[in-house]
């Protein structure tokens, strides 16, 4: 059923992120019971709870229902790893990584590293 899929997706996700359903529920926008209701697969979900709780885990709808890693696209282990940190920064600390990450990039370091 759609939202027992739904449901499991969001704790997925959470775990993922290190986080409890409170957590989620914190950083949400929607209702806390709209959100425990989804995360629990007690009542439908809204479009808008679904929206404001992929917000809250910084995953777009698409990747939401996207199962796996797409054929086109293979992501290390480590990578993963990254990515999952990444997400569970706020919006201050992202900003610092994505410096400086631009940063590294504009250094055109060589393959190994070392200048």
């Amino acid at each position: 059923m759609l939202q027992e899929r739904i449901a499991k997706r969001i704790r997925e996700l959470c775990s993922e992120r290190g986080w409890t359903v409170y957590q989620l529920m914190k950083k949400c926008e929607a209702s806390k019971n709209s959100v425990y209701n989804a995360v629990n697969g007690k009542a439908r979900i809204t479009v808008a709870t679904l929206e404001a709780i992929c917000k809250s885990l910084n995953v777009s709808l698409g990747e939401f229902f996207q199962d796996g890693e797409t054929d086109d696209i293979h992501i290390s282990r480590d990578e993963k790893e990254t990515i999952v940190r990444y997400r569970s920064l706020n919006e201050r600390q992202r900003l610092r990584v994505e410096g400086y990450m631009r940063a590294m990039l504009e250094e055109k370091m060589p393959p190994d590293g070392i200048k």
